[in-house]
């Protein structure tokens, strides 16, 4: 943290302190926050933190737009986004893209050659829970491992974890890794990501991607060379049972390239950066 930096995270939209700087985890927070006209929130002290757009804001809404301008920094997560900002006539000169990262002493390079596909998410419906469900089902050769809570939500949850081939695990954050290291691929069929963050664990612990392009997708996958990128208007059951074939026989050492270039080591230097050039100001 730089030095003599102070700084005030609230939820609420009175009492705000004065503060040198405001990070604001969601563009529509800070929205509010500056609709409700806090006599310290000068938005050019203001950092947003921008993961991806909800289906409920509406971005051609001038007074959202004049917002996000007035802003210090927008730390878009990926690219996809920061260009989406843009078509939206958010000055680029505001955009940050901080790829997130991985811990590489916990998330530690898989030797797995097994046929085993590791989904590590929650289940929501962005997630594609029935097209997983069916690919399963279809894919009896293939062991199947789902990471994440929520499952039980999914209105075929009993039939999907009936399937032989699946492993569900709800399990402590902790306990992730070893999962991950019984798998040599991570799929993700998400229509919406601002990362997805399990994408590079799993490249951190040397797996080969097969995914959606959303997100950070096509910021950290070489397509073809370190992981697979599916289209989302090509998505469907025989293509993702394709690539998944083509995946088992690739090889790329996605540990040392994921090292490399993203860490949180990297992300932070990014972030820090960034806050420096505003305090300067």
């Amino acid at each position: 943290m730089p030095k003599n930096y102070s700084y005030v995270k609230s939820y609420e939209l009175k009492d705000l302190e004065d503060a040198d700087l405001y990070f604001f985890v969601h563009y529509q927070l800070y929205h509010s926050f500056l609709a409700f006209g806090n006599k310290y929130l000068n938005p050019k002290k203001c950092l947003i933190w921008f993961t991806h757009p909800n289906n409920y804001v509406n971005f051609s809404h001038k007074s959202l737009i004049y917002s996000l301008n007035r802003a210090g920094v927008v730390f878009s997560t990926c690219t996809l986004w920061k260009n989406k900002l843009m078509e939206h006539r958010i000055n680029e000169n505001k955009i940050v893209v901080p790829i997130g990262g991985a811990d590489e002493n916990i998330f530690l390079k898989s030797t797995q050659k097994s046929r085993t596909v590791i989904i590590s998410s929650a289940s929501y419906e962005r997630k594609n829970p029935v097209i997983i469900h069916e690919l399963i089902e279809q894919r009896k050769d293939i062991n199947f491992i789902i990471l994440g809570p929520n499952w039980e939500k999914y209105t075929s949850f009993n039939q999907l974890i009936s399937c032989r081939n699946l492993r569900y695990l709800d399990v402590p954050y902790p306990e992730y890794p070893q999962y991950y290291a019984q798998a040599s691929i991570y799929l993700s069929l998400s229509s919406l990501e601002g990362g997805p963050i399990p994408l590079i664990e799993a490249m951190m612990s040397n797996l080969i991607p097969v995914v959606t392009n959303t997100g950070f997708a096509k910021d950290v996958i070489k397509d073809g060379k370190n992981g697979l990128i599916i289209e989302l208007s090509d998505l469907n059951i025989n293509l993702i049972k394709n690539k998944i074939e083509t995946a088992f026989n690739m090889e790329f050492d996605n540990r040392t390239y994921t090292l490399n270039n993203y860490s949180w080591s990297a992300f932070s230097k990014v972030i820090f950066s960034s806050i420096e050039k505003l305090l300067k100001k």
